[in-house]
């Protein structure tokens, strides 16, 4: 047996400690040099992910570049205010602006400096000393504290969707131009870019609108009052004078607290309201020969656009009206109005007096061709001895191969045209759709009717003051709108079975609504649409807009100043809504001029000497008529009530 001497043996030991050591060693550098890979990849993961991340949040902004191109001193776009042409574009239907002129723009220290501390005052006192942006608030998107994130609301981001993605978005912004421009920069393009109610946009209208002055030349009074309005325009001196004068009050106080001006000043110009001295309410628009329209295209425009960005200037819009077919329109409406008022002895000798002249000047065709008053034609209208003078009238001319509005006329009273999108109680209008129901389940035009009384929900027959005729063909009954067979045929079909007919053809019915039992209200243009399908061959023609629903459209194009295509709405689109068949049938009956003579005589002034579709009708109070004419390329809706 061999021994092992003590100092190999020493030896030994050492070696092995020495391995474990270098082990060791060699374990913990492979350890550093893992974790120092770990961090710096994480390092390169998070870089990474913080830039896609950044480059995400801001893909699609807008360029600052932009604010001098829309608020250039000299050739800036929103200095433009937006007109409205007829379809040819050589008639000026509406220009935008308290004035059709151009705006002006004031520079920085031509603005008063009391408008300037009076808007800061109400709005960012620590303007001064603002980044341009706060973090405060940032989960509402409609809020925008700032003067400079206001600018880029209202001028850069108006059509981004309000998400709290567009709220980081105007907040970056709003530190860019501040950051880029200045504060100075900043409160002059605010101030010359302002909502002030009434199209007037920017300082120097507005003072031209409320004070018929230049801006330069306000008080500190009337700056106070610029201010306000500026933030809460609905709450001016035309529209609300009490709101507006609180509100003045209010901003002198906050300038007084402040300390932007001195009490003495302060008490002066609280006891010192403003003249009025600017246009009355409505005047912006007095020489617009087609109000209600232009109130369609704007609410159209609103829908895709957003509410205000089209009023803010710098687009010309090319809208669907016919000129000439407009002043028609209007000329006879007025001319029906006066003679249905002053109830005139039956020569229609008084219409051609009253719409002798369009609003043009041109002479008023459309007036003469009206047919004269027979005896009771004001009952039918819902009077006993004459129309009210409060009356109002609505008519609407629809082309329904291109789905394009040709001319609107909105309630008249007194001489002024409201709002086209008024809307109405729709009475028996919505009869040919119940028929229609009835025609899709086998019924047919010669079918059997019972015009006798008939017990409804609500205990019997509406007052419409109509004698029953006994059994009737269901033509028969639909044109001349005896209203029992329609109840009747109701009652078989079921007013689920018509709801689900009549939607398509885009009548809203409201739920809970007892067809014709309770008046629900529809607008002209509703009902053109509706019977612009059965005119058309059963399809509807339109334009997509809040839905996918095709919608009857009176803007066919709108372009900037600067040539970009915003829309183009001239090319439209077809939906079929209801077989040709079933369309061609209800189109027969209505043109049917025979089966108008019970109730219209012979000749029926219905009539027009070529094949025309017509539906007479009346509110289920009798207050109101609703006419609806129709050819293969024209479909007129009349409101009188």
């Amino acid at each position: 047996m061999t021994m092992v001497s003590p100092l190999t043996t020493v030896r030994q030991r050492r070696h092995r400690r020495d391995r474990a050591r270098r082990s060791a060693s060699r374990r913990s550098q492979r350890t550093v040099l893992g974790l120092g890979f770990a961090v710096g990849a994480a390092a390169v993961v998070l870089t990474l992910a913080l830039t896609l991340a950044y480059a995400s949040l801001t893909r699609g902004l807008p360029s600052l570049d932009e604010l001098p191109v829309l608020l250039d001193p000299h050739s800036g776009l929103l200095l433009q205010p937006t007109r409205l042409y007829d379809r040819t574009g050589q008639h000026l239907l509406a220009s935008l602006s308290p004035t059709d002129a151009d705006r002006i723009y004031a520079l920085y220290d031509y603005i008063p400096k009391s408008l300037r501390d009076a808007t800061l005052a109400i709005v960012q006192p620590d303007f001064w000393a603002s980044p341009g942006y706060t973090m405060a608030g940032w989960q509402d998107a409609d809020s925008h504290p700032t003067l400079a994130q206001q600018l880029i609301y209202s001028l850069l981001l108006w059509d981004e969707p309000a998400t709290p993605l567009r709220a980081i978005h105007e907040r970056m912004l709003a530190a860019q131009v501040t950051s880029r421009y200045g504060r100075q920069q900043v409160l002059e393009w605010y101030l010359n870019s302002a909502d002030y109610g009434h199209y007037a946009y920017g300082a120097e209208a507005a003072a031209q609108f409320y004070l018929a002055k230049s801006v330069t030349q306000i008080t500190l009074s009337e700056a106070a009052l610029l201010a306000a309005i500026g933030q809460a325009p609905a709450l001016n001196p035309v529209d609300a004078p009490n709101a507006a004068e609180d509100r003045r009050v209010e901003t002198l106080g906050a300038m007084l607290a402040q300390g932007l001006i001195t009490s003495d000043e302060a008490a002066q110009a609280i006891d010192d309201p403003p003249s009025p001295g600017g246009r009355g309410a409505g005047d912006e628009g007095k020489d617009n020969i087609a109000p209600a329209f232009v109130n369609l295209v704007l609410a159209q425009l609103d829908s895709r656009f957003g509410a205000g960005r089209i009023e803010r200037g710098g687009l010309a819009i090319l809208t669907s009206l016919d000129y000439d077919l407009q002043i028609q329109t209007a000329c006879a409406i007025r001319a029906q109005l006066a003679r249905l008022t002053v109830r005139p002895a039956g020569s229609g000798s008084e219409a051609t007096a009253a719409g002798d002249t369009g609003l043009d000047g041109t002479a008023c065709a459309a007036a003469r061709l009206l047919p004269a008053l027979q005896r009771g034609d004001s009952e039918f209208v819902g009077a006993s001895t004459a129309l009210d003078p409060g009356a109002s009238a609505s008519a609407l001319v629809l082309d329904p191969t291109t789905g394009q509005v040709l001319a609107a006329v909105g309630d008249m009273r007194g001489g002024q045209q409201g709002s086209l999108l008024a809307q109405h109680p729709a009475g028996t209008s919505i009869l040919p759709f119940v028929y229609l129901t009835g025609f899709s389940r086998g019924l047919n035009p010669a079918s059997l009717g019972w015009d006798i009384p008939v017990s409804t929900n609500s205990g019997g027959t509406p007052a419409l003051g109509q004698v029953y005729h006994g059994p009737v063909r269901l033509r028969i009954a639909l044109v001349n709108d005896y209203l029992p067979p329609a109840q009747r045929l109701l009652q078989q079909m079921g007013e689920e079975s018509v709801r689900a007919i009549s939607a398509p053809f885009g009548l809203s019915i409201p739920l809970g609504a007892r067809l014709l039992e309770d008046d629900f209200d529809l607008s002209p243009l509703e009902l053109a649409a509706a019977y612009g399908i059965l005119a058309n061959g059963g399809t509807l023609v339109g334009q997509p807009q809040s839905s996918t629903e095709l919608e009857p459209v009176a803007v066919l194009q709108v372009t900037g100043l600067d040539h970009s295509v915003w829309l183009d709405w001239r090319t439209s689109q077809d939906q079929a809504v209801v077989s040709p068949q079933l369309a061609y049938l209800m189109d027969h009956i209505l043109s049917d001029e025979t089966a108008r003579w019970p109730s219209f005589g012979n000749p029926s002034p219905l009539e027009i000497g070529r094949p025309a579709g017509a539906k007479a009708s009346r509110t289920l109070d009798g207050l109101g008529t609703w006419t609806v004419g129709s050819t293969p390329g024209r479909v007129i809706v009349v409101w009188l009530g």
